[in-house]
């Protein structure tokens, strides 16, 4: 259903599109108009049309309302004022969204798809290479969903975290062995445990993903406490 509004007409009245949204939720989809307890539970009172009365376009556009303006006679009840949403609105058929995403304020529509047999990387490779190459229109753009920008953002944080361990690492060697050369030899070393880590991963024809990355830092660091261990030794033993 398509309820096109006539704006200046409903500003005429002195109400807004919002208003008149409102009763067509409430006219449709019913409301909530109060709460009826028993026994400590809650009950909500729903209010809403009878089905012949909103299950046709002819009934939704007979539909009457009272715009806020309209006073009440002597008697209480409200004036009649004969307005219908058929005199302010047009009611066809047409196609829409039945909700609509919005991101800082701009429209968004998600895309999903399962996928299967394939790693997450060469995948997502594709999808950007498809998606890159698709002629969008003027004020357009695409870009993955949180979850993927989640995943990229731990990875760089990884990354980062490296680098600072391996720095750490290198500072805490260099004062134990006085040396700048002998951590040189035990952190150049450590770096050829990844073999094993990579035919692991081939074999198995695995994913990386956060937790095989812990489990390979964690192997590195292993490594290189014996390499740590055999030197420390050699020094003990000179």
């Amino acid at each position: 259903m398509r309820v096109a509004i006539d704006r200046t007409r409903v500003s005429q009245l002195g109400f807004g599109t919002g208003d008149l949204a409102q009763f067509i939720s409430s006219a449709t989809n019913g409301s909530i108009s109060s709460y009826y307890q028993g026994n400590g539970i809650q009950y909500p009172i729903l209010v809403e049309l009878s089905p012949n009365q909103r299950r046709s376009f002819d009934a939704l556009r007979g539909l009457e309302f009272t715009p806020p303006g309209a006073r009440p006679s002597a008697s209480g009840a409200s004036t009649p004022v004969g307005l219908t949403l058929g005199s302010v609105a047009q009611v066809t058929q047409g196609l829409g969204p039945s909700a609509i995403s919005r991101e800082n304020r701009q429209r968004r529509v998600e895309i999903q798809a399962p996928f299967a047999g394939r790693p997450l990387g060469p995948v997502l490779i594709d999808a950007a290479a498809v998606m890159g190459a698709y002629p969008f229109p003027e004020g357009y753009r695409w870009e993955f969903g949180p979850e993927i920008l989640r995943g990229e953002n731990s990875f760089r944080s990884l990354w980062l975290a490296v680098a600072l361990a391996v720095l750490l690492i290198y500072m805490l060697l260099a004062a134990q062995f006085e040396s700048y050369f002998d951590p040189l030899v035990i952190m150049v070393s450590a770096p050829l445990s990844l073999v094993g880590i990579v035919s692991a991963l081939l074999i198995r024809i695995a994913r990386s993903d956060s937790r095989r990355f812990v489990g390979s830092l964690m192997l590195v660091g292993i490594a290189a406490a014996r390499h740590r261990s055999a030197r420390s030794t050699r020094h003990e033993t000179l």
